[in-house]
């Protein structure tokens, strides 16, 4: 049963999710009409709006595995690998210097962004052959003992991302980036209470070892004494249809969309 309404059991359908944290700061150049995916007031994912609704998107049941997936260098072991979630690895975005990334909070005393990108590093994992989606699920509400907790309106996923350019990343030296950002893809889980029925997460498609997923966050608020808030990821081993199939499966031809997804058993 993956009753996300109980954390408790969802952790124990799901296998234990990756805490991912992740050093932030402002984003002055952040634009005013920037599109943002809200978290829902569970934290467990985000509240469906049009602009979800217009994402590539695909549907899963408690039959699709939500794979552990986390930053290799936290010490837990995966399902799933990444790296890049490190201090370290994230631009961080000031308002004082928009234009330049930093590599930790020190000086936020506003609102603030960064951009991440994740690189696959390992896949300890039977169920995923081909291409899969690395899906972000959940914003931890509960880590009171570090005093990182942000509120689930706080923290918001950007749509439409955007960064300055030129971007000096001289003083991230672990910082991935190519100057783009990977598209977004929406993922429902058909087996979650939250939202009606149904959870709306977000996600990026990667074929394996050495892919990425690049994206930015942004906060609403001042960090205040707090740590950077921590988002949970997962791996979900099917293939997340691009637009040209998304819009075949609205003319009625889901069948043929999904007819090649592979199987994956139920993890306990």
């Amino acid at each position: 049963m993956r009753q996300i309404d109980s954390m408790g059991r969802h952790a124990i359908r799901c296998g234990a999710m990756t805490v991912l944290t992740m050093a932030a700061l402002v984003l002055a150049v952040v634009p005013a009409a920037a599109v943002p995916a809200n978290f829902d007031s569970t934290g467990v994912g985000f509240i469906p709006t049009t602009e979800l609704s217009a994402l590539p998107s695909t549907t899963i049941d408690i039959t699709v595995p939500l794979l552990t997936a986390g930053d290799s260098g936290s010490g837990k072991s995966f399902e799933v690998d990444f790296t890049g979630s490190s201090p370290g690895d994230v631009c961080i975005l000031a308002n004082s210097q928009p234009g330049v990334c930093q590599a930790d909070l020190s000086a936020v005393t506003t609102a603030y962004s960064a951009i991440v990108t994740l690189e696959i590093s390992a896949l300890d994992t039977m169920d995923i052959s081909g291409p899969f989606t690395l899906a972000l699920t959940m914003l931890t509400l509960n880590n009171a003992e570090n005093g990182d907790v942000y509120t689930a309106d706080e923290v918001s996923i950007a749509l439409d991302p955007t960064s300055p350019m030129p971007l000096d990343t001289t003083a991230v030296p672990g910082f991935n980036f190519d100057g783009s950002f990977d598209s977004i893809v929406r993922i429902e889980d058909q087996a979650c209470s939250n939202s009606g029925g149904n959870c709306s997460y977000l996600g990026w498609t990667v074929s394996g070892i050495g892919d990425t997923a690049t994206f930015r966050f942004d906060m609403s608020a001042a960090p205040n004494g707090r740590d950077t808030p921590k988002l949970l990821f997962n791996a979900v081993p099917v293939v997340v249809p691009e637009p040209g199939t998304a819009l075949l499966i609205a003319l009625g031809l889901a069948g043929l969309a999904f007819a090649g997804r592979p199987t994956a058993a139920n993890q306990s």
